[in-house]
């Protein structure tokens, strides 16, 4: 049996969403707020002119919200802690201290390059 497009519709939208699951732990931020939002609309259009949506559909639909949702707080939290490092010296310390170790550049170094 042939799936309908609003079985493919809801089936790509799952994909996605479980896409922007993974992604979160490996890329965070970008490509799972891209894959969670394009999952949403996806099984917003599965709906077809139902006014229901499929249980499929509701899954992804709450996968790539919580997905949006996590990212979005490790966005906020990573700018929150970026803006306190700019402002407390001890923080650009060890801030400073952990670009040396990983990346061999102080902050001095990172904030120079950063302003280009």
């Amino acid at each position: 049996m042939v799936p309908s497009p609003r079985d493919k519709l809801t089936n790509i939208s799952m994909i996605l969403a479980v896409l922007a699951a993974f992604s979160t732990l490996s890329v965070p931020v970008f490509l799972p707020l891209i894959f969670g939002s394009v999952a949403l609309v996806l099984a917003d259009l599965s709906r077809g002119g139902s006014a229901r949506m499929s249980r499929k559909g509701k899954r992804a639909s709450v996968v790539a919200l919580i997905v949006i949702a996590i990212n979005l707080l490790l966005f906020v939290a990573s700018a929150v802690y970026f803006y306190r490092v700019l402002r407390d010296p001890a923080l650009q310390e060890q801030f400073s201290d952990l670009l040396y170790r990983t990346y061999g550049i102080t902050f001095e170094e990172f904030m120079k390059q950063f302003a280009r």
